[in-house]
């Protein structure tokens, strides 16, 4: 509120609009997701702690540790889905796998710049490079891994980029069912985790489907139809530059220049 205050026009900043909106969701799904898979996650439930080795507790350690992790970059990609997806056009799964790693380097890469920064400051010049240089090697390391993480074969959100994504009609529902859960807390016992993830990937579905639903052009028809054209023109010695090159009754709209574009596969 005090950054409204200050500039209303803050609110159609992208930085403001994806801080508020991850850190929201974080608070409000991340979380209560965090608990809910811990508490299902207890692989040594039935054996008093008392008994547990240094082994039990490396592992429940490290599971609540993967948990956690994913709880908050599973959170953060589903409320910065929409909002990237209506302002960069293009939206990867492999964030989810990124963040759980790359973000816990990145913190790494800050620290290491303050540190050069004060070494800087006492003229300690041979440290400060070496630190520099080992910040480097993990934007090198972070660079390469978001590489490799996009040649993978996972699913991908892909906006029309003549059009914008109606990113509100995807968040408004989002956080109503996380107001409802905290509103109403017996719900979070009822098995409902799952629902808000599903409300924001089918939406963003469906509203996808219906932005690129209307794309259909004479342009992109498979061969045999183009085929079936030559043919008829043949047959019937059609005139092309009287009539209209196909009907487009059936496949409409078409877009300026697809006329011309089948005349000439057409003729060739």
């Amino acid at each position: 509120m005090g950054i409204q205050l200050i500039d209303a026009l803050q609110l159609h900043s992208l930085g403001f609009r994806l801080s508020y909106t991850v850190v929201t969701s974080i608070l409000l799904f991340g979380l209560p997701l965090n608990r809910w898979a811990q508490s299902r996650c207890k692989y040594y439930a039935y054996l008093p702690k008392e008994n547990w080795s240094y082994f039990h507790k490396a592992i429940e350690q490290l599971s609540n540790t993967f948990i956690m992790l994913f709880a908050i970059s599973f959170s953060a990609w589903l409320g910065s889905l929409p909002i990237c997806l209506e302002i960069f056009g293009y939206v990867s799964t492999s964030g989810i796998v990124a963040n759980i790693l790359l973000i816990q380097i990145a913190g790494l890469i800050i620290l290491t710049g303050i540190s050069s920064l004060i070494l800087g400051l006492f003229h300690l010049s041979t440290l400060s490079e070496f630190i520099n240089h080992a910040a480097w090697l993990l934007l090198y390391f972070i660079d390469s891994a978001l590489i490799f993480l996009k040649a993978l074969p996972l699913p991908v959100f892909e906006s029309n980029p003549n059009k914008n994504f109606p990113a509100i009609l995807v968040i408004l529902p989002y956080f109503s069912i996380l107001y409802l859960w905290h509103t109403f807390p017996k719900l979070l016992k009822r098995r409902t985790i799952w629902i808000p993830p599903l409300v924001v990937i089918l939406s963003t579905y469906l509203l996808l489907f219906v932005q690129q639903k209307p794309q259909t052009k004479i342009c992109g028809l498979e061969n045999w139809f183009v085929e079936k054209i030559y043919v008829r023109r043949r047959n019937l010695d059609w005139n092309f530059s009287t009539r209209p090159a196909v009907s487009t009754n059936r496949f409409s709209p078409v877009k300026a220049g697809c006329e011309s574009e089948v005349i000439s596969q057409i003729t060739t």
